[in-house]
């Protein structure tokens, strides 16, 4: 069975608009480009032993970009969706145990920019995992366009995209597996469903494959999902899987075979598999 090419996240371009827009990446999504800005890398965590990271930024347009740094405090439900939580001292929060410097960017054209994580632990913070999401809200100002004559002079204004990546912090000896199972197939409408079970004390991120196939023989692509991720106070996650069928593909009788895999490592989380007459 061959590997999957991943899925990268097109870069989105500006939408006219009064208000800038936030972007946040759902779960542990591989997001490293949105509205000009590159972010590597796309998810920190910080744990024993490495309680410091780098995020290296770019601005890859060709004008100069100015972004505050901040805190979003989200919630995911059963279905992977990310939910803005207001309460800014909620249980499980790691914005409170995280210095960021800078806190502001300014890049021209093409520059790039480091921006230091610490992890600041009280002596009395329980065992567990800490999650926040970091935000890059653009800074923009209007910028006058002069058509013609004085008297057309317009006013443009330029919204950018922002962005925000998941910080974890781990305090502890913290562990995590998880099961897939297939629990929906719609040949007609082409999707199936799956269900990401989590076990243990940490959260869990992996890629989704759907291969279709007969036994001993490897299995074609039909569907995948990147960044699956299960957060620390669910149990599981539901996903709905919209089919990828290779061109002149049809099915036949033989076997659904779904993977869940590290993203990192490639390695197989929790596999399943169901026969289909």
């Amino acid at each position: 069975m061959s590997l999957a090419k991943p899925i990268w996240v097109q870069r989105l371009t500006a939408v006219v608009a009064v208000t800038s827009l936030l972007v946040i990446t759902s779960a542990f999504l591989s997001a490293p480009a949105v509205a000009d800005l590159m972010i590597t890398p796309k998810r920190v965590i910080l744990s024993k032993g490495a309680y410091r990271a780098t995020l290296h930024l770019l601005n890859d347009s060709n004008e100069t970009r100015v972004y505050d740094l901040g805190w979003k405090q989200m919630r995911m439900d059963n279905t992977g969706k990310l939910i803005e939580n207001t309460d800014p001292v909620a249980a499980g929060n790691a914005s409170s145990l995280v210095v960021l410097n800078p806190k502001r960017v300014v890049l021209g054209p093409g520059e790039s920019q480091a921006v230091k994580l610490r992890a600041r632990l009280p002596a009395e913070l329980p065992f567990g995992e800490y999650i926040s999401h970091l935000s890059f809200a653009p800074v923009d100002v209007p910028v006058p366009e002069f058509e013609g004559s004085v008297e057309g002079a317009q006013t443009r204004i330029k919204v950018l995209l922002g962005i925000a990546i998941p910080v974890i912090v781990r305090h502890g000896d913290l562990t995590s597996s998880a099961e897939v199972q297939i629990t929906g197939l719609d040949m007609e409408r082409g999707f199936l469903n799956v269900d990401v079970s989590r076990q243990g004390t940490a959260s869990i991120v992996g890629n989704l494959e759907g291969y279709w196939g007969l036994p001993g023989q490897p299995g074609t692509l039909i569907a995948q999902l990147n960044n699956v991720a299960v957060y620390a106070n669910l149990s599981y996650v539901s996903q709905h899987i919209p089919f990828q069928l290779p061109e002149n593909f049809q099915f036949q009788p033989g076997l659904l075979h779904v993977i869940y895999r590290n993203p990192s490592t490639l390695k197989i989380i929790s596999q399943s598999t169901i026969k289909i007459e």
